[in-house]
């Protein structure tokens, strides 16, 4: 298949997401077993957790700048690596929420705002 017979998004998926996945495993010593046709296998067109449709390709917003909906390539357990089962495609705005907290301080900041939407009920 040549390039030009590719849509953005498996572009994207073999020029950015599956060759910065590999160097950073490589990097980071984590282990790594995707292929491309595994990546555009789980590749969907909204985020799975704020169900968001992901604009695939440049975000036109100039260098390090990512638009919210834009795909990522997350490992559901860090630690685990790249490999298949461990990674998806979520939304920027997903992985940047993601990225520093603990599952409990999620649970926590979670349950902070049930709590304070239960209380403006009452």
């Amino acid at each position: 298949m040549r390039l030009s017979d590719l849509s953005l998004k498996q572009l994207q998926i073999r020029r950015r997401f599956y060759h910065n996945a590999r160097s950073r495993a490589k990097i980071n010593n984590l282990p790594f077993d995707l292929t491309v046709e595994y990546l555009e296998s789980i590749a969907t067109d909204e985020c799975p957790i704020f169900k968001i449709k992901f604009e695939w390709g440049q975000s036109g917003l100039g260098k390090g700048n990512t638009k919210e909906n834009a795909p990522t390539l997350d490992r559901i357990l860090p630690h685990k690596g790249y490999v298949k089962g461990n990674v998806a495609f979520i939304s920027f705005r997903a992985n940047r929420i993601k990225d520093n907290a603990s599952m409990e301080e999620m649970y926590k900041i979670a349950d902070w705002i049930w709590e304070q939407l239960h209380a403006q009920q009452k």
